[in-house]
């Protein structure tokens, strides 16, 4: 499923035109997006739970002279899957 399939989805189980359903989808990526920046967690009840995790300093290595690279830690997404409700 791509995101203009999501957007149909929304179009007609809620009665909205396509323009709307897709207005509806960006804003809701947009309020994830800044959560996820600011740090936050976000729970998606019976879907899943999004958030930001670091990484711990690592090495690279320089392909032309075989030496150690240092990397600083970074930050990431972590998708945990909610458990499934049948």
């Amino acid at each position: 499923m791509v995101k203009k399939d999501m957007i149909q989805a929304i179009a007609s189980e809620c009665g909205l035109r396509m323009d709307q359903a897709a207005r509806a989808f960006e804003t809701i990526l947009a309020a994830m997006e800044e959560g996820l920046v600011a740090g936050e967690r976000i729970e998606l009840r019976n879907f899943g739970i999004f958030k930001v995790v670091e990484r711990k300093k690592s090495f690279g290595r320089d392909i032309k002279k075989g030496t150690l690279i240092p990397l600083g830690p970074k930050k990431r997404i972590k998708f945990k899957p909610g458990k499934i409700v049948e």
